[in-house]
């Protein structure tokens, strides 16, 4: 009977489990399109915040998303965006793999691994996914991605004018994005259409007056072109947005090639009160100085420097000159010397770091320093010789100093002082007719 009953009771229970999957099948399908529609906000809700650079909270919402709705592919691919962007390719590639009904979400998946293809430098297989991606429309977070991914396969495959093409279809679809404008006038810039990428780092001007980077590179262009003045009108346009004492040093630069020097000096004193310790505002200011003969305010500048390792051998050069007018020669000779440690090839520094030891009768020191300046070049060396010749005379070295004398008026015979001087170095060594010879011959000159 219990047996009986049981199977008497069967199809009910059949019918029961069958209800039950009828409620399985049909009763979560409005479930499922609410979680559907909750997935989708928070992706859109993810895509937002990517745009605005908050990785973690958009990647919150992307997990959220497969929590309301696991077969998501939008989620995963925002969790490959992600992942891309932190340079993380396997799990890029991961979440994208795991995308389900690839049919549908093609646009999607292909765009993603295109993407990841490039990051892996695995180009011609990048292309064959972009190309996919091409052929299918999206929003514009999607179509923002595909045409940045489609610039960055073409500089790859080195096609800047294709890569260009790309970018103005960005700046149309995004009219108030300077980043397409800015990334064409770099690749313009890189292809020498500088007229062009002007234009588009105007464009991007246009948009955002405040856009610095293109004023920058327009200065960059204009600095290159041989055009400083118009190079100082972007860069004081940086300089009065941003303020950085880098930003007004670039202006004082710019301006001072122009030959605007007192208005360099404003700048570099405007980088100078935005940081009190700026070395690299001193030097300027003390440059420009020197230049404009200026020489004490350039001195004040020159020795306020803290860093010296920022001075090069000119900065050295110009502080022993103004040793060598304040007639300090022990200073002067030391800043020479320090440019000739910077750069053993500047034959000025040895001239006058040895004149400053000959001034201070230091002869024994001077000789050395001229040696070495003829020695560097000596088709230039004429006051050089005449002033080494003198420190051998003065060293007792006559025989050297005549030497140099004698070659000196062969190269020059209308010198007269150096006649003169090699006269009396004859007669020193009684050497009368000879001496008496180059008497004679500078009156006759």
């Amino acid at each position: 009977m219990k047996a009986d009953r049981v199977l008497r009771s069967l199809p009910l229970l059949l019918a029961a489990a069958v209800a039950a999957t009828l409620v399985a099948s049909f009763a979560p399908p409005s479930a499922r399109a609410a979680d559907t529609a909750t997935a989708r906000a928070r992706v859109a809700e993810g895509d937002s915040l990517l745009v605005l650079g908050d990785l973690t909270a958009a990647e919150a919402a992307y997990k959220a998303a497969l929590q309301a709705d696991n077969r998501s592919c939008p989620a995963r691919y925002g969790l490959a965006r992600i992942a891309l962007a932190g340079k993380d390719l396997e799990r890029a590639e991961k979440e994208l793999d795991s995308c389900e009904g690839k049919d549908k979400y093609e646009g999607i998946y292909a765009l993603g691994m295109g993407r990841l293809r490039l990051m892996q430098d695995k180009v011609e297989e990048a292309e064959i996914f972009l190309i996919k991606a091409s052929a299918r429309e999206g929003d514009a977070a999607y179509q923002k991605d595909l045409e940045f991914a489609l610039v960055e396969l073409y500089e790859r495959m080195e096609i800047p004018l294709l890569a260009v093409d790309h970018l103005d279809k960005l700046a149309a679809l995004f009219p108030t994005d300077t980043a397409p404008l800015l990334k064409k006038g770099r690749i313009l810039v890189d292809v020498k259409d500088y007229d062009g990428a002007v234009a588009a780092f105007r464009a991007a001007l246009a948009i955002d007056p405040k856009e610095l980077d293109a004023s920058k590179e327009i200065a960059s262009i204009y600095l290159r072109a041989k055009r400083p003045g118009e190079a100082a009108g972007e860069l004081g346009r940086i300089a009065e947005v941003r303020g950085e004492v880098s930003d007004w040093l670039a202006l004082g630069g710019a301006l001072s090639e122009a030959g605007e020097t007192a208005k360099a000096v404003e700048a570099y004193q405007r980088a100078l009160a935005v940081d009190p310790a700026s070395d690299a505002a001193r030097l300027a200011i003390a440059r420009a100085a020197y230049v404009t003969g200026y020489k004490d305010t350039a001195f004040v500048y020159f020795v306020a420097v803290r860093d010296s390792s920022l001075l090069t051998g000119p900065d050295y050069e110009a502080i022993g000159r103004i040793h060598l007018d304040r007639e300090k020669y022990p200073e002067a000779r030391a800043a020479y010397l320090e440019s000739v440690a910077l750069d053993s090839t500047r034959a000025d520094a040895y001239f006058y770091a040895g004149y400053a030891a000959f001034r201070e009768k230091e002869f024994a020191t001077a000789i050395p320093l001229f040696e070495k300046r003829i020695a560097l070049d000596s088709a230039t060396a004429a006051s050089t010789l005449v002033n080494l010749a003198l420190c051998y005379m003065q060293n007792d070295q006559v025989g050297q100093g005549i030497a140099t004398l004698e070659k000196i008026v062969q190269d020059r015979p209308d010198d007269v002082q150096s006649r003169l001087w090699l006269a009396q170095a004859l007669a020193s060594q009684a050497k009368w007719g000879r001496s008496v010879d180059e008497y004679r011959a500078a009156t006759q000159i």
